[in-house]
C-alpha cells in the first residue's frame, strides 16, 4: 500500500473511510447479517434473474472453493488421529 504522503486527499479520504466501513462490520455482525437478508429477499422479489445469477455464483464458489477445503482439512484432521493412536 503506498505511504500517506503520496496519497491526495480524496484517496486518503477513500480509505479511510473503506477502514472505518469495515470496522463498523466487524463490530455490528446481526446488523450486517439483516442488511444482507433484506437485501436478498428484495433482490428476489424485484429482480429474480439477477437473483438467480447470484445464487449460481454462491453454488460454483461453493463447489469450487469451500467443499473441497472443508474435505481436506477433515482429511488432515483424520490423519493426524490416525497418526496419534
Amino acid at each position: 500500500m503506498e505511504t500517506v504522503q503520496n496519497l491526495s486527499v480524496g484517496e486518503r479520504f477513500y480509505n479511510n473511510h473503506k477502514q472505518r466501513v469495515a470496522e463498523y462490520q466487524k463490530a455490528n455482525p446481526d446488523k450486517m447479517r439483516a442488511k444482507c437478508k433484506a437485501y436478498s429477499i428484495r433482490l428476489r422479489e424485484a429482480r429474480p434473474e439477477i437473483y438467480q445469477v447470484v445464487l449460481e455464483a454462491k453454488r460454483k464458489y461453493y463447489h469450487e472453493v469451500t467443499k473441497p477445503k472443508r474435505e481436506s482439512k477433515k482429511k488432515e484432521v483424520a490423519e493426524s488421529i490416525l497418526s496419534v493412536m
